[in-house]
C-alpha cells in the first residue's frame, strides 16, 4: 500500500468519523458520522482520495479535524485538513493533496458543517474580483509603458518599491509618450483611479 492509498485502506476499517472546525467557522461545531453504511463510507473515502503526496508542510492553522474511529470505537486516526483541500496525518511525512478538494468540501456541507464550503466560495469570489480588478488595472495602463506589467505587478504583490533605475525607466518612456507634462499628469491619474484603491499607486 503506497502513501496515496494508505489512508483509504485507513477508512475502510472506520465505523464512525467525528469531525470537528478548529478554526471558527461560523456555527459549526462537530458532527458525528455513522459510517457502518456502506454507501456513507464509500462518499467519504471518495471525498478523501489523495492525488500526490508533494512533500510540503503547511504553516498555517488548521481548518477541520477528522478523528476516525473503529467499530470498537478504538480510534484509528486523526486527520486534519488545511486550506479546505490539504490533508495532514501522522502516516505521511507531508501534507497530501486530495484529489477533489471540493468533493470533500460538499461532503461537509452535506452532513452539517457548510463553514469549510462557504470560506471556500468566499475566497474564491475575492480572487474572481481581483483577477477582474487587474484585468481593468492592465488595461488603463498608459501608452508607452508596454512590457512592464509584469514587473509592476510583480511589485504590487510583494509590496515592494521600484528601483531608481526602474523607476527613471519608468518616466522617461512616460515622457517621450507624453511630452506635455499635464497630459502626462492625467494619464497616471487616470491609471491610479482604474485602481482597487489596495496597493493601485
Amino acid at each position: 500500500m503506497n502513501g496515496t492509498t494508505a489512508l483509504d485502506g485507513m477508512a475502510q476499517q472506520a465505523h464512525v468519523v467525528q469531525v470537528s472546525s478548529v478554526s471558527g467557522f461560523g456555527v459549526d461545531g462537530e458532527i458525528r458520522v455513522d459510517l457502518s453504511d456502506p454507501a456513507e463510507s464509500a462518499q467519504l473515502r471518495a471525498a478523501m482520495a489523495v492525488e500526490s503526496l508533494p512533500g510540503f508542510h503547511c504553516m498555517c492553522r488548521k481548518d477541520v479535524r477528522f478523528e476516525v474511529f473503529d467499530r470498537d470505537d478504538g480510534r484509528l486516526a486523526v486527520v486534519v485538513l488545511h486550506h479546505r483541500a490539504t490533508p495532514r496525518w501522522e502516516q505521511w511525512e507531508s501534507d497530501a493533496v486530495l484529489a477533489d478538494g471540493r468533493l470533500l468540501l460538499a461532503w461537509l456541507d452535506g452532513h452539517g458543517m457548510p463553514g469549510p464550503m462557504q470560506q471556500f466560495e468566499a475566497d474564491q469570489q475575492r480572487a474572481e474580483e481581483g483577477t477582474e480588478e487587474e484585468r481593468n488595472w492592465l488595461a488603463a495602463m498608459p501608452a508607452g509603458l508596454e512590457g512592464t506589467a509584469d514587473r509592476i505587478l510583480d511589485l504590487s504583490r510583494t509590496g515592494s518599491r521600484p528601483s531608481p533605475e526602474s523607476l527613471a525607466e519608468l518616466t522617461d518612456r512616460l515622457q517621450l509618450t507624453f511630452p506635455d507634462r499635464v497630459e502626462r499628469v492625467l494619464a497616471l491619474l487616470d491609471w491610479y483611479g482604474s485602481g482597487s484603491g489596495r496597493c493601485s499607486g
